[in-house]
């Protein structure tokens, strides 16, 4: 529930090619993608010109926790008289909500490139809901002239991968927990980790983490 959106849940089929074999549990094995649609309630009747955002969550943490900064971006936009028609959101077909239709039919060897896919297959499934201005993603890599311009937020980028990086990655995605005694336990645990967030984005991680 927002105030200021008015918000669409979809479910589509992902893109069908993974990067590698073992990406999904069978070579066939069907993913699905769990969309969100943010469409501002004071702009009812989009007109041409009116910005489309396509956005991508990061490894880990759910699309939902993003909603507050919607929330600011279309405050902002207002004040500045640019005006959004609408923003789109994936969930990662490993990840979230996502994750949970698909738990059955996840490989264990996922690329970052399989999400890009899975972003671009979205687009091109509601083109006639995203006319351009499109802002973009990671994808604009594999489609550049789907987007106008690119906004990365804290990306993570390197010209030379890190020395020992690889093997540091590995450790911390083993040490993370999968179950936990309770969701109280983990959402206190959570709170230590997290204390220096905007308490919206902790609100949301509470009801869509666990």
């Amino acid at each position: 529930m927002s105030a200021l959106f008015n918000i669409t849940e979809h479910v589509i089929d992902g893109q069908h090619i993974r990067e590698y074999p073992r990406a999904t549990a069978t070579p066939d094995a069907p993913l699905k993608l769990c969309i969100k649609q943010y469409m501002p309630l004071d702009n009812p009747n989009p007109k041409p010109g009116d910005v489309t955002i396509i956005a991508t969550h990061r490894y880990g943490f759910h699309k939902e926790l993003y909603e507050p900064l919607w929330e600011d971006l279309l405050t902002s936009s207002n004040k500045h008289g640019a005006r959004i028609r609408s923003i789109w959101i994936a969930g990662a077909a490993n990840q979230g909500a996502s994750g949970i239709l698909n738990e059955q039919d996840l490989g264990n060897d996922p690329s970052w490139y399989d999400n890009s896919r899975d972003v671009i297959h979205m687009v091109k499934h509601f083109r006639d809901q995203m006319p351009r201005p499109i802002v973009g993603t990671i994808c604009v890599a594999f489609r550049p002239r789907f987007f106008t311009p690119l906004a990365l937020i804290e990306p993570h980028m390197t010209d030379e991968p890190p020395a020992g990086g690889g093997p540091m990655l590995v450790y911390m995605s083993n040490k993370k927990r999968d179950a936990w005694s309770s969701r109280e336990a983990a959402i206190e645990k959570a709170g230590k980790a997290f204390k220096t967030w905007d308490p919206r984005v902790f609100e949301l991680w509470k009801k869509f983490g666990y």
